[in-house]
């Protein structure tokens, strides 16, 4: 609790407007802390002495067993419910703590935790029991959904809710913005589509256009991509991982945003696609795929351009036309701003949220 990648969870307790967000976790990951913005947190290798901490965080995470220290910890906060992100965890911590504490569970699945196909896992042999004993699932889309329901989730406890985009943090730069360049954002994973990007800029550069590609995020993959990226090294930057306010700037400065996802050979894929919503409520155009439930979040040809998965080609044409067509890319950032207001506010989002509180804690 909490890492840079899970912004979200921080956006999502922190507006609350009348239930109040204790955040718990196992261990503290510092790199996104300060966006709990001193909300009040319950870590559990910070309530035991250090001596005894790592090992059972440890046994917290992978059997379930919790602390009597901790666990008077969270008693005192007299909680209501527990809502975990993510089914691994929801399954393998969240179940033993709404049990400990006696409240209902809710968990919110999110992509990863639905699409990979990996039987042998016990997570995937353990999965029933969590659709079985949570008394709401929250799918991120409406593909989500669909895919719990395959997956044998019962229908009834699933509900379908936004996350939402934070509208006061994600607005348009102010003063003039002379737009440009390309902005990636996203672990270097195979998922991302990173690779398509960088032979689209590739491609673009042996027609004649030469345009900067940023890239922030790092993973398993930034060195391979790196050397796939030698030809045009002039023209690629590796930012790395970077705080949020780095990556709104850029984002908010940029030309165009590019999230190229793919299903991966395992079969993760995108919940929704945050970063598209973040890009398209400062205004900035996106390009993306036909992937998953991004065509839930970017509509193709009005709030931004969908290609097909792993298909550089199509993706060097859809970048060239926003970046040789200004009125096609204004006209793609204002209905961007416009679909997320109207759509995926995150005060409204978290209203029809505290409903989704009110009916599993009775």
């Amino acid at each position: 609790m909490l890492p840079y990648s899970e912004t979200f969870v921080a956006a999502q307790g922190n507006h609350l407007p009348r239930w109040q967000a204790v955040y718990a976790g196992a261990t503290e990951d510092r790199s996104g802390i300060e966006l709990l913005d001193r909300a009040p947190t319950c870590i559990l290798n910070q309530v035991l002495p250090r001596w005894r901490a790592p090992l059972a965080a440890w046994a917290f995470k992978r059997f379930g067993t919790i602390p009597i220290a901790w666990l008077s910890r969270l008693r005192d906060y007299q909680p209501s419910l527990v809502h975990v992100h993510f089914g691994p965890d929801a399954l393998f911590m969240g179940l033993p703590l709404s049990k400990a504490l006696g409240v209902p569970l809710v968990v919110t699945f999110h992509g990863f935790d639905i699409t990979i196909n990996a039987p042998e896992s016990r997570y995937q042999r353990e999965r029933p029991k969590l659709f079985h004993q949570a008394k709401r699932v929250i799918a991120v889309s409406d593909f989500i959904a669909a895919k719990l329901i395959e997956q044998g989730c019962p229908e009834g406890k699933i509900v379908r809710h936004y996350i939402g985009i934070d509208l006061k943090k994600f607005t348009p730069l102010e003063g003039p913005n002379e737009r440009k360049d390309i902005v990636f954002v996203g672990r270097l994973t195979e998922k991302k589509g990173c690779r398509y990007l960088i032979e689209a800029i590739i491609r673009l550069g042996g027609q004649g256009e030469r345009h900067h590609l940023h890239i922030i995020g790092d993973g398993a993959l930034r060195e391979s991509l790196q050397q796939l990226a030698q030809p045009i090294a002039d023209q690629v930057t590796f930012h790395g991982r970077q705080s949020p306010d780095f990556v709104r700037a850029r984002v908010g400065a940029a030309a165009v945003f590019c999230a190229p996802s793919v299903s991966s050979r395992s079969g993760d894929s995108e919940g929704l696609g945050m970063m598209n919503l973040e890009a398209m409520a400062m205004g900035t155009p996106v390009v993306s795929t036909f992937h998953t439930a991004i065509p839930e979040a970017v509509i193709h040809e009005k709030t931004g351009i969908l290609v097909p998965e792993a298909d550089s080609v199509a993706l060097a044409i859809a970048l060239n036309r926003c970046l040789q067509d200004p009125r096609l890319a204004r006209t793609l950032g204002e209905n961007g701003i416009a679909h997320v207001r109207q759509t995926f506010d995150l005060r409204k989002q978290c209203e029809s949220l505290e409903a989704i509180y009110d009916l599993a804690a009775r």
